[in-house]
């Protein structure tokens, strides 16, 4: 049984932050012409976390172009989304030779999103009774957190970058349902930034009014009836199948065994 921590890095994510933070009047560039800001900034919070965490066990976790199973269960899955702009993309493969040259692990494979390697990356950990730390800026890393899973988020305030944790106890604190209930309320209220649609008319105040009080999707439907309001009552009757879609594009997969090669982080 191993021991020790495992730091995961979500690549796309840290980097598009970084990219966003550091731009001021005038992008970080090179005497050549290299736009700089993402890197070096994705190099900063790399160290910052390295330095406070301590980890044993570290791996980064990268996005393909290649569209994933999601888009084939439903076409329009990040149909809304910008191209990366093109200052950011000219950085990203600095990113990975230097993720290379400092022999950091990258992961990434075609058909699935880096968080479903996080996802299971941190399922294989647990399972070894290893203690994970996800540096994200993507909440959607929230339903992974549990007893051994913590979620760190950085964020720009007043010009600094400050760390939003969260283990289970912070999630619930802070949203009122579990780490695995927030993939309930995306399906009934779906995401803007993920063009996945949930229950049109359902918006954030009913979706997680309604998991509190049933505690999961399947317990919505399965008491449907008792939903005293009859206009809402039929938007989710009229739109159960939107729903549980919503549900399976919104959940993390976490069963990719082929990834459970800690050795190599």
């Amino acid at each position: 049984m191993k021991t020790g921590k495992l730091m995961i890095i979500d690549g796309n994510s840290i980097l598009n932050r970084a990219f966003y933070a550091l731009q001021g009047a005038q992008m970080l560039s090179a005497s050549d012409g290299l736009h700089t800001n993402a890197i070096y900034g994705f190099l900063n919070i790399l160290n910052k976390y390295l330095e406070e965490e301590k980890p044993q066990y570290l791996c980064v976790a990268f996005d393909l172009k290649a569209p994933t199973f999601r888009h084939k269960e439903f076409e329009e899955y990040k149909a809304t989304r910008k191209e990366m702009p093109r200052e950011l993309a000219e950085q990203l493969p600095y990113v990975k030779d230097i993720l290379d040259a400092m022999n950091i692990k990258r992961l990434e494979m075609e058909g699935f999103e880096a968080d479903d390697i996080i996802g299971s990356i941190s399922k294989c950990a647990e399972e070894r009774n290893m203690q994970v730390v996800i540096v994200t800026g993507d909440r959607d890393s929230l339903q992974l957190v549990s007893d051994k899973t913590r979620v760190l988020l950085p964020v720009t305030r007043a010009g600094r970058t400050v760390t939003e944790e969260y283990d289970a106890n912070a999630v619930i604190a802070a949203y009122g349902v579990t780490p695995l209930q927030l993939i309930d309320v995306k399906g009934l209220m779906g995401d803007k930034s993920d063009n996945i649609p949930g229950v049109p008319g359902v918006g954030k105040v009913t979706a997680f009014k309604l998991i509190k009080e049933y505690g999961s999707l399947e317990g919505v439907y399965e008491n449907i009836e008792s939903i005293e309001k009859k206009s809402l009552r039929e938007k989710l009757e009229s739109n159960m199948e939107l729903a549980f879609l919503s549900k399976r594009v919104a959940t993390i997969e976490r069963n990719m065994p082929e990834l459970c090669k800690l050795d190599e982080l």
